[in-house]
């Protein structure tokens, strides 16, 4: 059983004695080469398609693979700056020595002293 387009071949002989009979033997090869001419446009059609869809995928598969690049690049540059960093000292607990706070008299009055409250 012949398939096209789901249909047997008893169909497509009954299709093509209507066209026969209902456009004439003289229009058929007209008719054929605009089938066969639609066809091909439509097939150009398709494969246009199809190539601006690559070339599509190939932009955007090129996208992605310069940002995974960049992504490696600041990563490596992230390391080695770490990597290479001078590492600054600590400082510990610095102490310095307790000096004595001494009393500051001015015009009768103590302005600071050590632990004293503020005399006049």
């Amino acid at each position: 059983m012949l398939l096209f387009l789901n249909l047997g071949g008893g169909e497509i002989i009954i299709i093509m004695l209507f066209v026969l009979m209902f456009f004439g033997a003289d229009k058929i090869p007209e008719l054929a080469r605009g089938l066969g001419r639609g066809m091909r446009e439509f097939k150009d059609a398709a494969n246009e398609i199809q190539r601006e869809i690559e070339n599509g995928s190939r932009d955007v598969k090129k996208q992605i693979s310069l940002d995974q690049d960049y992504d490696e690049v600041v990563e490596k540059v992230k390391k080695d700056v770490a990597d290479n960093a001078i590492e600054t000292p600590t400082i510990k607990s610095i102490e310095t020595p307790k000096e004595e706070v001494k009393p500051i008299i001015v015009g009768g009055v103590t302005i600071a002293a050590p632990n004293e409250s503020v005399a006049r």
